[in-house]
């Protein structure tokens, strides 16, 4: 598990990366694709936005590696 970052000056949390497409930010997960930059919807649940970055990735026309990657 990433280590939580550090409240900024605002006391707003950057988000930490995770290597499997998702973003975490708070008690927050966010997918969010590395091609396009998409970001999806915010969720408790880090499965649940690997699903929703599945689906962006199936949806959404990329190339065939980074599709096959995820």
């Amino acid at each position: 598990m990433p280590k939580r970052p550090r409240p900024a000056a605002d006391g707003v949390e950057a988000p930490v990366a995770t290597p499997d497409g998702v973003d975490e930010q708070g008690a927050f997960a966010f997918a969010s694709c590395p091609v396009c930059g998409w970001r999806g919807a915010g969720r408790r649940s880090r499965e649940r936005a690997r699903k929703d970055l599945t689906h962006h990735l199936a949806e959404d026309p990329h190339p065939p590696t980074v599709a096959a990657t995820n």
